[in-house]
């Protein structure tokens, strides 16, 4: 009977061990990292890397105006932003308060809010949404605790010109973009990039597109690539500005 008790106690420590010994590695394979103004953490699935949560903003992070949750950090799709608090750890937030205008380029779960981290901030945070046309925009919806979110997405289809979402049982209407980026040449995605002019005028000019065995030599005002485009945003009398990339073969 002692015996067993022995060979019990035993076999729980050894157990317990065996937990503590996975569990440090887990953590050690899944440390925090930094990427340019981002504080990261892998997604992990059976052990593995599959992509990257952005935990929180870098200090140079959190002195930025204008921020682009990029597709990928470390040849790794981004996926998720944020980290709801738990008896282990705090919430993890991507939140600044002189962050307005946000470019998100993939379908991202938001798992806390996101915005300013002073209660005296009213100005709104502008999320441009560059991924496809938004079919159920609930979804897609960025949750800010204290201050007001503007929406933005490329699309909106001619039969529905207006798309909500919902946040707490409200409504809040997404606006359609009216500044565009063409890729100008046949591709399943035509515009490249998008943004929205208005009064606060907080606008970037994007990254360079890239083609296969082709040179991006800048935006032009016409699909012709005839006048070339001074960087200064200003809305035709449609109240949009559509720009063209101009390409060189290799």
């Amino acid at each position: 009977m002692r015996r067993n008790k022995i060979i019990l106690i035993i076999l729980t420590l050894l157990m317990m061990f065996i937990t503590v010994l996975s569990f440090c590695a887990c953590t050690i394979s899944n440390k925090e990292f930094e990427s340019g103004y981002f504080i990261c953490k892998y997604v992990m699935e059976d052990g593995k890397k599959v992509g990257v949560c952005i935990l929180e903003l870098t200090e140079l992070g959190q002195e930025q105006e204008i921020l682009v949750i990029p597709k990928k950090i470390n040849n790794l799709p981004v996926k998720e932003i944020g980290r709801r608090s738990s008896f282990t750890s705090p919430k993890r937030c991507v939140q600044s308060d002189k962050l307005r205008k946000l470019y998100v380029l993939n379908h991202l779960v938001v798992h806390t809010d996101i915005g300013s981290i002073t209660e005296n901030n009213e100005l709104p945070l502008e999320v441009i949404i560059m991924y496809n046309n938004i079919v159920d925009a609930e979804d897609f919806a960025f949750i800010s605790y204290k201050r007001p979110i503007v929406q933005y997405f490329a699309n909106i289809e001619e039969d529905r010109k207006k798309i909500y979402y919902r946040l707490l049982d409200e409504y809040y209407e997404l606006v359609r973009c009216n500044v565009f980026f063409h890729n100008n040449y046949e591709i399943e995605k035509e515009v490249y990039w998008i943004d929205i002019i208005n009064e606060k005028k907080v606008n970037m000019v994007p990254p360079q597109p890239k083609r296969e065995k082709f040179n991006f030599t800048g935006w032009y005002t016409e699909k012709e690539c005839v006048n070339e485009w001074n960087e200064k945003f200003i809305l035709n009398s449609d109240n949009e500005l559509h720009l063209y990339a101009k390409w060189i073969e290799n």
